[in-house]
């Protein structure tokens, strides 16, 4: 079987741990010549009757997508995703790994949030969980 990556999904969250997985991402595309995407998981708007409106939750994904590429160009000068997705979903691993599937990532990378046990025993670490229901290769970066 070929192991080599050719298209990465980054779970990216504005935080440091995901702007190390976005810069880790950035250069093994660069060393393996493969693609990649990023993707920020919102959890979406509870919906209340008609609020919010269809348009306004596209023009605030609008503004996210826009807020992604802004910090992605911040933090690498020289490498562009393919996309940038923003992806509604309460589920942070489940949606990361529905858009995997669908951008045909042959890897996924995050950044670790470094919790404590105790913390990781209640919450449930998402980079775990993902490692552990991922079909496709999980990197996390620390």
């Amino acid at each position: 079987a070929n192991m080599a990556t050719q298209h990465i999904l980054v779970g990216f969250d504005f935080s440091p741990d995901g702007a190390r997985a976005l810069t880790w991402a950035a250069d093994l595309a660069e060393a393996t010549g493969a693609t990649f995407d990023i993707a920020y998981v919102h959890p979406g708007f509870e919906v209340a009757g008609p609020w919010p409106p269809q348009e306004h939750t596209e023009r605030y994904c609008r503004f996210l997508a826009g807020e992604v590429e802004r910090e992605a160009e911040a933090l690498l000068p020289n490498a562009s995703p393919k996309s940038v997705n923003i992806v509604l979903g309460t589920d942070i691993q489940e949606s990361l790994i529905a858009q995997a599937a669908e951008a045909g990532a042959d890897l996924i990378c995050v950044g670790c949030s470094g919790k404590g046990l105790a913390k990781r025993a209640l919450v449930g670490s998402v980079s775990e969980s993902l490692m552990r229901r991922s079909e496709v290769p999980v990197l996390v970066v620390r």
